[in-house]
């Protein structure tokens, strides 16, 4: 019994590590979905700027290859981003699919309680409580549609 009871501590503790993995998880996936959507850097104020300067001037080659370059990495980052919230959302289905396995382990592992012993003197007395709670819904049905007439005959 005392392996068991081992292994049902190991079993809980290995969910609770998987639990707070997943709210980590999760909170940095709200964190990095809400960052990235808050923010369009595809059109930040700075490369709106160069843009707009090189509508001007479309022959400076510079500042040409100077927007090249930050829409690259504006890019770069935007789909790293991307990547990473997909990495992440396969990480936390990971994650919850191991702490429903330990969760499941857990209960599995679990002593049964033993059943207390039946006795007829105990029988009657859940026989009696049952026709009491009976008789209780009952008149409280009858009361409750005596309730409705009245206020339908009214």
């Amino acid at each position: 019994m005392t392996d068991r009871r081992a292994w049902l501590s190991a079993v809980r503790a290995m969910a609770l590590t998987a639990l707070v993995f997943c709210i980590v998880v999760g909170a940095l996936l709200a964190h990095l979905g809400r960052r990235l959507y808050a923010e369009d850097p595809l059109n930040a104020p700075a490369l709106v700027a160069l843009r707009e300067r090189y509508a001007a001037a479309p022959a400076n080659e510079a500042l040409r290859d100077e927007i090249r370059a930050r829409d690259l990495a504006a890019r770069r980052a935007y789909f790293t981003a991307q990547a990473r919230l997909r990495r992440g959302a396969w990480l936390l289905a990971a994650g919850l699919v191991v702490l429903a396995v330990l969760t499941a382990a857990a209960e599995w592992l679990r002593p049964d309680e033993p059943a207390p012993p039946r006795s007829s003197a105990m029988d009657s007395v859940w026989e009696a409580m049952r026709r009491r709670r009976r008789a209780i819904a009952l008149a409280g049905a009858f009361l409750l549609v005596a309730i409705l007439i009245y206020r339908w005959l009214a």
